[in-house]
């Protein structure tokens, strides 16, 4: 009896373009970053940089996402990608951030778009989706992974042959989603970061999913939550900036 009001707010929250309704981001599911989990690859080693690939002296960071990006209910300069901003600027690396992000987007839709987030010729493209494709997959749509492998595959594609460098970011579900579908986005991003030999960090919610001081009303994590996530993408996109930079130098 309880699956129904469950499925009712995932369809809401999607609507409305949420990530995911209060009470369950805030209570009813597991902390997926106490699990043991590193990035596919050492972020700099292995990868190849190309010539087309000027650092500083280039484009900015495009954050190319849905509403975990854009950061609905809290300032500009409070989201995630604002805080990597700051981040760069300590670390004395001419890079700027621009914020890509569209609330309620699915890969699918992020796909359809990556050619204009292109337009700028970043040095760095930051990709996130997938919480909406885990949505609709829960409410009832045809979403799958699969599918949100192929779109993830299209738009890490579609970037490397501008020689844009990519920074994969993972949505790692928590378990309330079931084994498949959270077996099935891990395998899916892991793929993509295998195949195209992109840097992976493994999950942008994690230490923020379970924790309610995190969370706004909306079902979009708060300042402190973007502050976590910050964490989460800095420890992967550090390195690489910073070897693209020295090369812009």
């Amino acid at each position: 009896m309880r699956a129904m009001p469950v499925a009712m707010v995932l369809g809401m929250a999607l609507l409305a373009g949420w990530a995911c309704s209060p009470a369950l981001a805030a209570g009813c599911c597991d902390d997926p970053s106490k699990a043991a989990a590193k990035p596919v690859f050492d972020p700099v080693e292995g990868l190849a940089f190309t010539d087309g690939q000027d650092g500083g002296s280039g484009g900015p960071i495009v954050f190319l996402g849905d509403s975990l990006t854009q950061g609905p209910g809290i300032q500009p300069a409070q989201a995630y990608p604002a805080l990597i901003q700051q981040k760069l600027r300590k670390a004395h690396l001419q890079f700027k951030t621009v914020n890509a992000g569209v609330g309620g987007n699915t890969s699918a839709q992020g796909l359809a778009r990556v050619d204009s987030a292109l337009k700028g010729k970043p040095s760095i493209l930051v990709v996130n989706f997938g919480t909406n494709d885990a949505n609709l997959r829960r409410a009832g749509a045809s979403s799958t992974s699969e599918q949100l492998r192929r779109n993830i595959d299209g738009i890490v594609a579609r970037a490397q042959a501008r020689k844009v460098q990519v920074v994969l970011v993972a949505t790692r579900l928590p378990s309330w989603y079931g084994s498949d579908l959270v077996d099935g986005f891990a395998r899916a991003f892991r793929s993509v970061a295998i195949a195209r030999h992109v840097p992976l960090a493994p999950g942008l919610l994690d230490g923020v999913w379970g924790h309610p001081d995190l969370w706004l009303a909306n079902g979009h994590p708060n300042a402190a939550g973007h502050s976590v996530m910050a964490e989460n993408v800095w420890r992967v996109l550090q390195p690489v900036a910073r070897k693209l930079g020295s090369k812009g130098r």
